[in-house]
């Protein structure tokens, strides 16, 4: 006989309705699973499952691309270098003339030998291990260029400030850095047409390029010290003899670098032709740049 527990005296609230619980063996399935049961290690390992897939096919990505970018993976190799490095380096920067830019030992561990293999588009093979900067001071990092390209906006705004005197704005950091940026990319994109336009096959990668283009900036902080700490009435002649200076060293360093790895070498499997007609194009596209730079903090 079955009672109704819902019955109530007159007057009285009526009793909530509960269900009745589920009676066993007649295949009622809880809400939530048993901890350390069939349910929640079916979830673990679909978890585990759908994680794993995820990882291959983000690292199976990450290899894609990275064979067409290779300059992405060496990138740590062009700032691996040591305190003897960065003085021998700035010796060779600041008197190239007292050196001969001797040809590569080995043509295929010299950091310009990476582009044999890490052309746009090549995914034959791994590339042959690269000579680091702290192994030969002839090779190039991006090290140096980079803490030059800084030390210019530092010293620009200070040589600024002091000629004009007048406070540094923010407004005169962020136009030297976009200027910085966009002569190297001017710079660049110019080296590139015209290797293409004058089918020169050359040895140097972005990155190599990068490193070239960015070693002027150690001769204009020089410039930059001696016209603040130097004042002559005459001026333009301190900064004409300067400005000769710096185009004529880094115009040496420039044709000594790529001359030394454009000889005798070659970049996927053709013989590297016009060394020396890249190298003059490499020299006369950074003139305009070189003047500028160094002619902008004193500008009126």
């Amino acid at each position: 006989m079955a009672y109704n527990n819902n019955f109530s005296y007159p007057g009285q609230q009526p009793a909530p309705y509960s269900p009745p619980p589920p009676q066993g063996g007649g295949g009622g399935f809880p809400f939530n699973p048993t901890p350390g049961g069939a349910d929640e290690m079916m979830l673990k390992m679909g978890l585990q499952y759908g994680t794993n897939y995820i990882e291959s096919g983000l690292k199976k990505g990450e290899e894609g691309i990275l064979s067409y970018m290779p300059f992405i993976s060496n990138l740590h190799c062009y700032f691996a270098v040591t305190n003897a490095y960065v003085k021998k380096k700035l010796g060779l920067i600041c008197f190239p003339f007292l050196n001969k830019f001797p040809p590569s030992e080995d043509d295929s561990s010299s950091a310009f030998s990476v582009a044999n293999n890490n052309n746009f588009g090549n995914t034959g093979g791994n590339p042959p291990p690269m000579k680091l900067p702290s192994q030969d001071y002839y090779v190039n990092d991006l090290y140096i260029p980079t803490m030059a390209a800084t030390t210019y906006v530092i010293l620009s705004a200070v040589a600024f400030g002091l000629i004009h005197g007048s406070p540094v704005t923010a407004e005169y950091l962020f136009s030297t850095i976009t200027a910085v940026v966009v002569w190297y990319l001017l710079e660049l994109a110019v080296i590139k047409v015209a290797s293409m336009a004058l089918l020169i096959v050359h040895p140097a990668t972005v990155l190599d390029l990068c490193a070239i283009c960015g070693y002027k900036y150690v001769l204009i902080c020089v410039a930059l010290l001696i016209r603040l700490t130097i004042w002559i009435e005459r001026s333009f002649i301190l900064f004409s003899v300067l400005a000769t200076y710096i185009l004529l060293a880094n115009s040496f360093l420039s044709f000594g670098l790529i001359k030394r790895q454009g000889s005798g070498g070659t970049v996927g499997g053709r013989p590297v032709a016009r060394a020396r007609l890249l190298a003059l194009i490499i020299v006369a596209v950074q003139i305009p740049s070189t003047v500028w730079m160094l002619w902008r903090p004193f500008k009126v």
